[in-house]
């Protein structure tokens, strides 16, 4: 995984499939859309992570959600109509 960092805060973390966005703030870093599963630890590696937001909940925004909150504690945040579907209580809807 690579890491861009944009101008002093924002950074664009790299995956081999996809990318995800992260601002350093004065808590930690807020992660935007942590891309497919498998990705935990590098998401984690910039700095201690203080929230994880979902824009929306396809698998390739959401998938790696999971891992860093149970490796840093970090909240998730994401969009109360699209919270039972990023969670896995309801089913995604069709297009």
């Amino acid at each position: 995984m690579g890491i861009i960092d944009v101008v002093p805060g924002p950074r664009v973390l790299c995956f081999p499939v996809g990318q995800a966005c992260a601002w350093e703030g004065a808590d930690g870093l807020t992660v935007v859309d942590p891309g497919t599963a498998g990705y935990a630890a590098g998401i984690a590696a910039p700095g201690p992570v203080a929230r994880i937001v979902l824009t929306h909940f396809h698998h390739d925004h959401t998938g790696s959600a999971a891992e860093p909150r149970a490796l840093t504690g970090a909240p998730v945040v994401a969009r109360v109509l699209e919270a039972p579907v990023v969670r896995g209580d309801a089913p995604a809807p069709r297009p």
